[in-house]
């Protein structure tokens, strides 16, 4: 199960540690059963745990993300409170932006807007691990040939070229 703390105020993600248990499986998870025991395989890893990176997003969609956000959230009021999904999303904005829906479109076209430029967490879900890590993977899944060896070799190849 996924679980993060959510801050409703904000309408972000305020901490995603929650579901540690589930990333640190995902680390060294092949979703296969794995062959114990092999010689020169360790039956121990080394996870690390890469602290979170966030950043706020440059694209030039921002400029009208807000109002998109804003325009959204109206709309989709509209068509819940009144039950008529082909006015909210045919008629002008104008005619949706009526009493406290301006205000609570507003409000929450705000908060998802915010979360965009708060920071992005780019780290967020990522898993790092060694070439080795993964030849012991492929090892313990039998999954490891003589194709995989040579690409092994290659990516190990100070003087390999890449272009």
């Amino acid at each position: 199960m996924y679980k993060v703390l959510y801050d409703k105020q904000k309408g972000v993600i305020k901490d995603s540690t929650f579901d540690i248990q589930k990333r640190i499986g995902g680390l060294i998870s092949t979703g296969e059963d794995n062959i114990e025991g092999l010689p020169e395989v360790s039956a121990t890893y080394t996870c690390a745990e890469i602290n979170d990176y966030e950043i706020g997003s440059p694209a030039t969609i921002m400029s009208s993300l807000k109002a998109s956000f804003i325009e959204g959230e109206a709309r989709e009021i509209f068509a819940e409170t009144t039950g008529n999904w082909t006015e909210a999303y045919s008629a002008p904005l104008e005619d949706i932006l009526q009493g406290d829906v301006e205000k609570i479109a507003t409000e929450n076209g705000t908060k998802y807007f915010d979360s965009y430029t708060d920071g992005i967490n780019v780290a967020d879900g990522a898993a790092y691990i060694t070439d080795k890590m993964c030849e012991d993977l492929l090892r313990r899944r039998g999954a490891y040939n003589s194709e995989v060896k040579k690409a092994f070799e290659l990516l190990r190849d100070p003087k390999a070229s890449w272009k």
